[in-house]
């Protein structure tokens, strides 16, 4: 028997079972999970290292290349790219995709371990591992305008607003993109410090311990 005899011979059947396709499809529907980024881990992990003042030649000796060294060697490692700017080292490692990207995360610290003593002993900030997720992406953007210079206004979103945003319940974390910093440019002659044999790192180190805060000693006060 088809299914257009057995609708005509019972159609009361076939209106129930209508009825509970449609309620089921209903209730399914409100429950279903809908993301715009499913969760997935993407076997790649980013290692970042900051040196301040350095020039790339510098970062790849000082900073990366011992890095790769250690960071070479962990299992299920698929591929390595180094990028090295001023001031900055990017080392991205691409895994298979069997191997767990927390388990791996830990290798790299692990790794990251060993290679500090080769590290310079003036680096202020240890390599950062970071993981790529999908679900820390940015759920709201904000756009400030203003008639203040680039400058202030900087300033304002990083010491003012930013501070206020971090403080509402169920905030990850705030980025501030574009705008300018105020800064100073220090321009240094490459051919002198090339002839009296000082590495750009040594200048940097000196103008940072030059602006120090040091205590010089106590204040008794009376009653």
């Amino acid at each position: 028997m088809n299914i257009a005899k057995l609708a005509i011979k019972r159609p009361i059947f076939i209106t129930c079972i209508v009825t509970l396709i449609l309620i089921l499809g209903m209730i399914s529907f409100k429950n279903i999970g809908l993301e715009l980024y499913p969760e997935i881990d993407f076997p790649a992990i980013a290692v970042i290292t900051t040196y301040g003042g350095a020039s790339p030649e510098e970062i790849d000796q000082l900073i990366s290349k011992p890095l790769e060294d250690q960071l070479g060697s962990i299992p299920g490692l698929k591929h390595i790219s180094t990028t090295n700017s001023e001031s900055l080292s990017i080392i991205v490692l691409e895994f298979n995709m069997s191997v767990e990207v927390d388990t791996a995360a830990q290798d790299v610290r692990d790794k990251i371990g060993f290679a500090i003593n080769k590290l310079p002993d003036d680096l202020e900030d240890t390599p950062v591992v970071y993981k790529f997720d999908p679900g820390a992406t940015a759920v709201i953007r904000l756009a400030l305008i203003s008639d203040l210079p680039s400058g202030e206004m900087y300033d304002l979103a990083n010491e003012t607003l930013k501070p206020m945003i971090e403080r509402i319940n169920d905030v990850g974390s705030v980025q501030i993109t574009g705008g300018a910093r105020r800064e100073i440019h220090v321009n240094i002659d490459q051919e002198k410090l090339n002839s009296y044999m000082i590495p750009m790192t040594a200048v940097v180190s000196k103008m940072k311990s030059s602006g120090a805060n040091v205590p010089i000693g106590t204040e008794d006060r009376g009653p």
